[in-house]
């Protein structure tokens, strides 16, 4: 998100009876990279506005939600600071330090099998896995000074270049030979007619 970019609001008010609703709702726009405006008033950058409508509408949650795009929130205080309220950064952030701690020496050092490396590319995905959806993906002006989400994107990256196609031949290797072998057993065993 560029700092010019617009930003999208997302208000929901749902009847008391529909209530195990509002924590699906919430749920959803966590799960998006948005962030906690008030009770019922989410905010988030303003590409996410196609991808929360489609996602909200697929759960069947869309009928209790209005959302809206407009230029930079003005809040009361400096921007940055009532983006670090709207945001749980604390926890985004150890999420990114986990991610880095764990798989920085892997960058260096990583499997010479073909198994090897794809245990390790099924580990680092897994551990990636939640992580960009929950991160909000702002201008670097607004986010925490110790904020470590770039060097994670990169490490990902990173690893994802120096994993990635050995892990993908393995797995056409394993599926193509036991493809293989389906074909041949199937073959054999099939009775005349």
């Amino acid at each position: 998100m560029d700092s010019r970019d617009p930003w999208m609001l997302v208000v929901f008010s749902v009847p008391e009876q529909h209530r195990q609703l509002r924590h699906q709702i919430r749920t959803e726009l966590t799960w998006l990279g948005c962030g906690l405006l008030a009770p019922g008033v989410w905010v988030g950058p303003g590409h996410l506005a196609g991808e929360t409508r489609e996602v909200l509408k697929e759960k069947g949650l869309s009928e209790h939600v209005t959302i809206m795009l407009g230029d930079a929130p003005d809040p009361a205080m400096p921007l940055r600071e009532a983006v670090l309220q709207w945001w749980d950064f604390e926890e985004l952030s150890q999420r990114y330090d986990d991610f880095l701690n764990e798989f920085s020496p892997l960058s260096v050092h990583f499997g010479q099998r073909a198994d090897e490396v794809f245990a390790q590319h099924l580990l680092v995905v897994h551990a990636w896995h939640g992580i960009p959806y929950l991160d909000p993906a702002l201008p670097s002006e607004l986010l925490p000074a110790s904020y470590r989400g770039a060097a994670g994107v990169a490490l990902f990256a990173r690893l994802q270049e120096l994993l990635g196609a050995t892990a993908r031949e393995h797995v056409h290797a394993v599926v193509g030979s036991a493809a293989q072998i389906e074909t041949h057993h199937a073959a054999t065993t099939m009775e005349p007619q």
